[in-house]
C-alpha cells in the first residue's frame, strides 16, 4: 500500500483507479504555474490557459477595431466650433451694429466653450488655432463697432476716408 522511500508519488498499484488529478498529474506533469501561485490557481490555469488564450485572441482585433471615442467625440467639437466661427466670419462684412454687438456676445460664448472643454493633448494645436480665429475675428469686429455710428448702426463718416 505505501511506496517505497524516494519513490513517492507513483502509481504502482493498479488495483485501485485514479482520480483525474492524479491521471492529470501523471501524463502531463506538474501544472505550470505550480510553485509560483497557489495550487488551485495553478491547476484552473492549466485547465482553461487556452480558453483564455482563444479569447484574447478573439477580443484584442475588435477592441482595437473600436474607434478612440474621446478623439472622435474632440474632433466633432473641433469641426462644429469651426463652423461657427466661418458663419460669425462670413456675416462681419453685412451687420448692423446691434447684430455686430450680438456677434460679438457669441464669440464670447464660443470662448467660453472651448475653454471649458477637456482637451486631449493631442489636440491641442487645433484648440488654439479655433482660439486665434476667434480673437482674430474679435479684433476685426472691435474697430467696426467702435467706428460705427451709435443711433443709425451704419459707418461714420471717418470710415470712408480710412
Amino acid at each position: 500500500f505505501l511506496s517505497r522511500q524516494g519513490c513517492f508519488p507513483a502509481n504502482t498499484e493498479h488495483d485501485w483507479p485514479l482520480s483525474p488529478v492524479a491521471d492529470r498529474f501523471y501524463s502531463k506533469g506538474a501544472p505550470l504555474l505550480d510553485g509560483y501561485v497557489p495550487y488551485w490557481v495553478a491547476s484552473l490555469f492549466d485547465q482553461v490557459w487556452f480558453l483564455i488564450f482563444a479569447l484574447f485572441a478573439f477580443l484584442y482585433p475588435l477592441i482595437k477595431s473600436i474607434p478612440n471615442h474621446r478623439a472622435m467625440y474632440t474632433q466633432l467639437q473641433i469641426a462644429n466650433y469651426s463652423e461657427e466661427i466661418e458663419r460669425i466670419d462670413s456675416k462681419i462684412q453685412h451687420t448692423p451694429l446691434q447684430t455686430t454687438t450680438e456677434l460679438l456676445e457669441l464669440l464670447k460664448s464660443i470662448e467660453d466653450r472651448i475653454l471649458d472643454t477637456w482637451i486631449p493633448h493631442s489636440h491641442k494645436p487645433e484648440f488654439i488655432k479655433i482660439l486665434e480665429s476667434v480673437q482674430r475675428i474679435r479684433s476685426t469686429i472691435t474697430p467696426s463697432v467702435q467706428i460705427r455710428d451709435l443711433d443709425t448702426g451704419k459707418p461714420s463718416p471717418t470710415e470712408d476716408n480710412e
